[in-house]
């Protein structure tokens, strides 16, 4: 799935422009925020179930985005500035951090990816 933008005059429009390949025909769904709070309790415990996520950063900050390690350690994967989204393979038990880029990176909320393609959606 392809995710175009265009910025006209100070007015943001987000077009959105499906493009399906041959291997994105299944559906996705949005996945669900956990809180923040649980981060020291999670963990990544496999890698047997291969899926997608797509992170769609639509606030107005630049936001990084780390896997949760199988020993529950951030690992920084890459930054999303505001309008930009990512594909990112992944699997069903790893978990993902949305963290607010700067010095302390607090973080914003927490996933866990399903089976099908997961939408990240950053507001």
């Amino acid at each position: 799935m392809l995710l175009k933008w265009l910025k006209i005059t100070g007015l943001s429009l987000i077009i959105w422009n499906l493009c399906y390949s041959a291997e994105s025909q299944t559906s996705a769904e949005i996945l669900r925020p956990r809180s923040c709070r649980v981060e020291s309790e999670l963990r990544s415990l496999n890698s047997n179930v291969s899926t997608y996520i797509q992170v769609i950063n639509r606030s107005s900050s630049s936001v990084k985005v780390y896997w949760i390690d199988f020993n529950g350690k951030r690992q920084h994967y890459f930054d999303l500035d505001p309008l930009q989204s990512r594909d990112q393979q992944t699997y069903v038990t790893h978990t993902w951090l949305i963290a607010q880029s700067g010095a302390n990176q607090p973080c914003i909320h927490i996933f866990l990816p399903i089976p099908q393609k997961g939408i990240i959606i950053i507001d």
